[in-house]
């Protein structure tokens, strides 16, 4: 950042992705009076601290906290959530906006920790979320730790209602699940056939519905923004 606004001379930079990284350009950018466009990254205090060369075109941490619970409270009335979260800025801001917003619906954090990154193995960790019952599970991750938190999650049991996250990892982590999700078998249809050719069931009507049927009957998936 230093080099661009000295050496280079340029008229303004946009970026970066990480928080961290974020946060410490904001302030090289306040000094050099460059201005810095920030898209994604998303803790809160990049844009609390006063400075007036530092724009953000994203959502915070505490926007998304926001929606994924209100989206769990309309699928059900928690009262008890845990929050895992990376240790990171990104991770431990938006630990902090999910427990703000939280209590505020009458929601009770009963477990709090933050994580390595980049661990092979967070079973021990998980055995004290599902030890605790919550009814929901507040996950902020990157994709390689998504993918094998979701997956261990799955290999003890763990499973409360809903899993809400912020951030692009856990899209990812949903969209595999659906693919590799094995589907059942339905039986043959018996009967003779209608007008159209699709079989009949007997006293029945024709057993094909129609794509708008079933995708209605699909529920969509708990996934961040």
């Amino acid at each position: 950042m230093e080099k661009l606004a000295t050496r280079d001379g340029v008229a303004g930079v946009v970026g970066p992705y990480t928080s961290a990284t974020a946060n410490a350009d904001a302030k090289v950018a306040e000094r050099y009076k460059t201005p810095l466009l920030v898209p994604v990254s998303s803790k809160e205090e990049i844009t609390r601290q006063g400075l007036q060369w530092t724009f953000r075109l994203s959502g915070t941490t505490g926007d998304y906290a926001a929606v994924l619970l209100d989206l769990a409270t309309t699928l059900g009335k928690p009262k008890t959530m845990a929050i895992l979260n990376e240790n990171t800025d990104f991770g431990v801001s938006a630990a902090q906006s999910a427990r703000e917003i939280a209590e505020k619906k009458g929601i009770k954090a009963v477990f709090e920790e933050a994580y390595s990154k980049g661990s092979p193995d967070y079973r021990s960790t998980l055995v004290k979320v599902k030890g605790m019952k919550p009814d929901l599970v507040f996950m902020v991750s990157y994709v390689a730790d998504a993918i094998l938190l979701m997956r261990q999650s799955r290999e003890i049991g763990l499973s409360p209602w809903p899993s809400s996250a912020p951030g692009p990892a856990f899209r990812s982590c949903s969209s595999r699940r659906r693919r590799t999700s094995p589907r059942a078998s339905r039986p043959a249809p018996s009967g003779p056939p209608t007008p159209s050719g699709r079989a009949r069931r007997p006293g029945g009507s024709a057993t094909r519905r129609s794509s708008a049927s079933r995708r209605r009957t699909t529920p969509p998936p708990l996934t961040s923004p």
